[in-house]
């Protein structure tokens, strides 16, 4: 599998999990261990509407114990960062490590 194929698994996953959100990937880079392989992510989240201080802070807090169904892939690591919180939508940074079965 190929690392845009891994990331766009993950990112439909993502797009369920969070539907009114507008995500984009800003980084992606392969990721080697001596005993693993796999890719770095960094993604970029938007929210908007009338809660959406609430609806970041509720998704910041789930994601990292999200549990992920990818296939021959694996999650083995999310974290996220709450960014500046504007008047009308909220920004979180999400960074995750996926490894190849």
């Amino acid at each position: 599998m190929t690392a845009i194929a891994r990331s766009a698994a993950f990112l439909r996953a993502l797009r369920i999990l969070l539907p009114n959100a507008i995500l984009s990937v800003t980084q992606e880079r392969p990721w080697f261990s001596l005993t693993f392989a796999g890719t770095q992510l960094c993604l970029s989240v938007i929210i908007a509407g009338e809660a959406h201080r609430e609806v970041a802070a509720e998704y910041a807090r789930i994601l990292p114990g999200a549990d992920f169904d990818l296939g021959a892939q694996l999650v083995a690591d999310i974290a996220v960062s709450t960014l500046d919180t504007g008047d009308h939508e909220s920004s979180l940074t999400i960074y995750a490590l996926l490894l190849d079965d």
